[in-house]
């Protein structure tokens, strides 16, 4: 995540005759970087929680502070800043982030910030600076703080299991399109060639080749009734980017195979749970109606809104 400095003046933030803090809309807050490396991905994640909460009218410009002992008559310098040290780690310094925030009474800026990086952490992922010690998936510094941003924009979680989602779809379609007839059981042994080869490849263990395969029988089956009930042309090929849900496309205009059924599940079966992986689509909420609208393949983390973990799919 690239640190896009701010092009706009800023104000310093003072202290009036109350005692109270003044905050412009545009307040300078100072920063002290170290030797972490980790202030460009955090400071990111902080603007797109402004930019979300209050679309360009607030924005906080960011000042590298002076080195110790030339602080004092710093120009422009406000009374909040941040001081990375060596023992600084990604959600402690996102845990700052949200109290500097509330502190700034920018309370909705802060809400952003502090539920999406607890939705990215409860969805098992965490930054491999944390010294939590769990079941979780550890990814790079970079990697959390894109995951938390793209949470903030209503989008999936892109992680190593999301890409072999791809795969194995895209593997699935060129199965299925070598095979001299197009039918749902020749497609049910198509899915588990794909699965077999990519297992055998070493793209992911039999354990997490089932659990893929199921989320695309799924995927498949929901896409599949989507095209009958009339929405071909919104599931159009080339109004898709990749991932899965371009290749299921591509196959069923192709084909023009019906997969409705395929999973041979109830419809309430397939609904989409948190820490499932889906393809590009709508997810609506089954608690409070709130919809996420994914661009891409990506790990399901909890609604944004009431944090609940169940979800209906739709394009």
């Amino acid at each position: 995540m690239e640190d896009n400095t701010p092009q706009v003046s800023g104000e310093a933030i003072t202290i009036n005759e109350h005692g109270q803090i003044d905050v412009p809309h545009h307040p300078i807050i100072s920063y002290t970087q170290g030797d972490t490396g980790l202030w460009g991905d955090v400071s990111g994640v902080m603007d797109a929680a402004v930019e979300k909460a209050y679309e360009g009218e607030r924005q906080i410009v960011w000042q590298p502070a002076e080195p110790a002992g030339k602080q004092e008559g710093q120009e422009g310098a406000s009374c909040i800043g941040f001081s990375l040290t060596a023992q600084s780690d990604v959600l402690s310094l996102l845990t700052s982030g949200v109290l500097m925030l509330r502190h700034m009474e920018w309370l909705e800026a802060a809400d952003i910030l502090q539920d999406n990086f607890n939705a990215v952490v409860q969805s098992s992922m965490i930054p491999q600076d944390c010294s939590l010690y769990c079941e979780c998936e550890k990814v790079s510094t970079s990697e959390f703080c894109t995951a938390v941003v793209e949470h903030m924009n209503d989008e999936a979680i892109f992680d190593v299991d999301a890409a072999q989602y791809d795969a194995l779809a895209a593997k699935f379609k060129e199965e299925f399109e070598s095979a001299t007839e197009n039918t749902v059981e020749i497609a049910k042994k198509a899915m588990e060639k794909a699965r077999k080869k990519l297992t055998e490849a070493g793209q992911f263990t039999e354990e997490k080749g089932e659990k893929l395969k199921a989320f695309l029988e799924n995927d498949l089956s929901r896409v599949s009734e989507e095209m009958k009930k009339g929405a071909k042309a919104k599931l159009n090929p080339s109004r898709l980017s990749t991932g899965a849900l371009a290749s299921m496309s591509k196959l069923l205009h192709k084909t023009g195979v019906a997969f409705s059924s395929f999973a041979d599940k109830a419809d309430a079966s397939l609904s989409c749970k948190s820490g499932e992986i889906t393809s590009a689509g709508r997810l609506t909420c089954k608690a409070c109606g709130h919809e996420m609208n994914f661009k891409k393949t990506g790990r399901i983390p909890p609604c944004p809104k009431c944090h609940k973990t169940e979800f209906t799919k739709g394009y």
